[in-house]
């Protein structure tokens, strides 16, 4: 329903379809973050952590199906005419839309332990060496950044509305598909890619001194 008004009534009602998305998502990854407050029994099991995190992205990614095929069906009682863009923007929009509560989720996931930060100062000293004024500006970020990232999955209700052609919708639409495709793929390779990125800086600091 926030996307058929922000598409015939104002814009302001795309803060209504982003909350919807941001916290349809969040409730969706409810197995992801049970298996993340448990590393200690998903790091007894055999298999990379990031599979199993990707796995648990599947059971979402089907409930949240249900959710966008619904909202688009209350999207049609809202403004027939937009019948057929509603049930194309759909399932896409809803699976982008999570993606914040998938950053927020993955931030908690253990990493693995090193004594230094990516500077290379002591991981125990990092917090006196912040000053307040970026610890507070982090934790905004931290908080914020989420949102920030669900609100791509309205892109293609705003390109409706403002541009009002199918090419543009269908463009963007291909956009969401490969964000939500990167995202996941984070997901799935951030212990590699992380530590990947750790040997980048060890090996820079070495050949500085």
């Amino acid at each position: 329903m926030g996307a058929a008004l922000t598409i015939s009534a104002s814009p302001l009602f795309g803060l209504v379809l982003l909350g919807a998305l941001f916290f349809a998502g969040l409730e969706s990854l409810e197995p992801l973050s049970q298996e993340i407050d448990r590393p200690d029994l998903t790091d007894g099991i055999p298999i990379e952590r990031g599979w199993i995190y990707a796995h648990h992205l599947v059971a979402s990614a089907i409930l949240l199906v249900f959710v966008g095929v619904t909202g688009a069906a209350v999207a049609v009682l809202v403004d027939p005419d937009i019948g057929a863009m509603a049930f194309a923007v759909a399932i896409p929009m809803v699976w982008a839309g999570a993606m914040g509560p998938v950053v927020v989720t993955m931030l908690d996931a253990p990493t693995a332990p090193s004594p230094t930060t990516l500077l290379g100062t002591p991981r125990d000293a990092e917090t006196s060496l912040v000053p307040p004024e970026f610890a507070g500006f982090s934790t905004a970020l931290r908080t914020l950044l989420p949102v920030l990232i669900s609100a791509i999955g309205t892109v293609p209700v705003f390109v409706a509305r403002f541009a009002d052609d199918a090419a543009s919708v269908g463009r963007s639409l291909v956009a969401l598909v490969l964000f939500t495709t990167i995202v996941v793929l984070w997901v799935r390779r951030r212990d590699p890619w992380g530590l990947k990125l750790r040997n980048f800086f060890e090996e820079g600091r070495a050949a500085s001194a």
